[in-house]
């Protein structure tokens, strides 16, 4: 055999050789890790923005579900449809905030948020009712963490006999900023037999149901707080015989706020 004859041998016996050591096709992808992400390692002011993300939607409307045994039971849906032509905001689907049931940590990390960052929107009085039976054990007299959170409250729709228990069952909230009281046009024109107050502004009307929320036993100073808490807004609902209120109905909000502080004797702050 001729020297080209073993240098053509044992080139084609390097080749593969030479082949197999290249870097580009030897390389594999590493394959991805499955660690869990530490979320818990996170500093608190980040993981707070994560509960802000997950549970804040300004608004939850706590409406009422009727259960298959019959006993109406409370719950909240986050409100960002759009209104409809009457008025009420669209909901779509209750609001279920899994997050709080992760840990019990994450729960009470995550329970001053929902409850301290959003504002509760009660479509009547019996919604609140049910909340709270759900919130406060009268027997046991044991009261639900999440009570001391809640800082602002809406009631919608007060036309109800039992609006002034329920004002006065609202003391629970020792936490509570604000407490605005939507007034409709069916809350102000009594024309109707079911209506419970008559007129709306003497000692029995929907203004002094508020005063209920009130410790009048409290020094002037301390009851001047709880007004400044309160707030009303008017909503024409248009009932069926129209507006036919004494004043206008921007004005109807001052005017409550006036008759309040006058029925627990204090003065408003200019």
């Amino acid at each position: 055999m001729d020297n080209n004859s073993k240098q053509k041998t044992v080139a084609a016996r390097r080749s593969p050789a030479s082949h197999r050591s290249s870097p580009a096709s030897t390389a594999r992808p590493r394959p991805l890790t499955k660690k869990h992400f530490p979320f818990l390692k996170l500093p608190p002011e980040l993981r707070e923005l994560v509960y802000e993300h997950l549970l804040v939607h300004k608004l939850l409307k706590i409406g009422l579900l009727c259960k298959r045994n019959g006993k109406p039971k409370a719950f909240a849906t986050s409100n960002e449809a759009p209104d409809y032509g009457n008025g009420r905001e669209g909901l779509f689907g209750e609001f279920d905030p899994a997050v709080l049931r992760v840990s019990r940590l994450i729960h009470n990390e995550a329970l001053p948020i929902i409850y301290g960052k959003n504002t509760f929107f009660f479509i009547n009085c019996i919604a609140v009712d049910l909340f709270l039976d759900s919130m406060v054990n009268l027997r046991s007299s044991t009261v639900s963490p999440g009570i001391q959170h809640l800082h602002h409250v809406v009631i919608s729709g007060p036309q109800r006999a039992n609006f002034f228990t329920t004002m006065r069952d609202l003391r629970v909230l020792k936490n509570l900023k604000t407490l605005a009281v939507e007034v409709f046009d069916t809350d102000l024109v009594i024309e109707r037999s079911d209506d419970v107050y008559h007129p709306w502004d003497d000692e029995s009307g929907l203004v002094a149901a508020v005063t209920q929320f009130i410790d009048l036993s409290a020094s002037v100073e301390e009851r001047r707080r709880q007004v400044d808490k309160i707030s009303f807004a008017y909503n024409n609902r248009r009932c069926d015989k129209g507006n036919k209120l004494s004043i206008p109905g921007d004005e109807v909000p001052a005017r409550c706020k006036a008759l309040l502080a006058e029925f627990v004797n204090v003065t408003l702050h200019e």
